[in-house]
């Protein structure tokens, strides 16, 4: 389950089921950043001075224990593009620039992370805590199968899906996630052309059980949707958490698009490998 806690003014958020890898869910508190739509915690480069940004990843990086990876402090995409991309990184390319929605790293000096304001957000750790993933997934990256492409990854590099572990953050939840009519024919067809085999053969069954009719009309529920996927790439029940918790709803604690618009920050959610794994 997600847990919260507070260090230096920080307020983090944790999964229990990652408790043996640094790793946390940020917030908007706790930064530097100044405005209304900022909060002070803004976690993205391009809508204030690039040095309160720093200072706000250092100061969550700080309370949620993960190493600093070059002046970047958390390596994470210039431009999250809503792809299917994870990149495999070392602490060495904390510097390089990114377009792209995922990371893979067993470098335990290195920390990768992603930047959300309503998407899913999915950190995983191999069960050794030898090797950790995050992945920004909105509704394109998951039915592109981005998440299944990140237990991939994990397979890629020796480890069974019943090695890994999941934390499904904070996000936009399925009663605040209305979709046009047009959405469920675009949902199915994105994944029927996954380069994941098991959200390409099971693409009917997942966009069916993501999606319901309420009386305003046609609604997503894009945590479930991720849970699901990574339930059919093999990782068990009990090895994914999944979060109810929602940006859209609770205001003093997240930015949120649906709520702000354009006009807000974002939060970030990192991990690192352990240090003795």
């Amino acid at each position: 389950m997600l847990y919260t806690y507070e260090k230096n003014g920080v307020t983090v958020y944790a999964s229990s089921l990652l408790s043996h890898v640094p790793h946390g869910f940020s917030t908007r508190t706790g930064g530097v950043s100044r405005g209304d739509a900022l909060g002070c915690a803004n976690m993205g480069f391009g809508k204030e001075a690039d040095c309160i940004v720093i200072e706000n990843r250092r100061r969550f990086a700080e309370a949620a224990g993960l190493p600093k990876s070059g002046s970047k402090i958390i390596i994470s995409a210039d431009e999250q593009i809503h792809s299917d991309i994870i990149f495999n990184v070392t602490a060495s390319d904390a510097e390089k620039s990114r377009r792209g929605d995922g990371f893979f790293t067993e470098d335990s000096g290195a920390s990768v992370g992603i930047k959300t304001a309503d998407c899913v957000p999915i950190l995983f750790a191999s069960k050794d805590g030898c090797a950790v993933a995050a992945v920004h997934a909105g509704w394109r990256g998951t039915a592109q199968g981005i998440a299944a492409l990140a237990v991939a990854e994990f397979v890629a590099h020796g480890f069974a899906p019943t090695d890994i572990v999941a934390a499904i953050g904070p996000s936009v939840q399925a009663k605040e996630y209305r979709v046009g009519d047009d959405f469920p024919d675009a949902l199915l067809s994105l994944m029927s052309k996954s380069r994941a085999g098991c959200v390409r053969e099971g693409a009917q069954a997942l966009s069916h059980s993501a999606l319901s009719v309420l009386p305003d009309g046609i609604h997503c529920d894009l945590p479930r949707l991720n849970r699901d996927i990574l339930l059919l790439s093999g990782l068990s029940a009990e090895s994914i958490d999944l979060s109810d918790i929602s940006t859209y709803e609770n205001e003093k604690l997240f930015y949120s698009h649906r709520r702000q618009g354009s006009d807000r920050g974002v939060q970030m959610s990192a991990v690192s490998p352990a240090k003795n794994a």
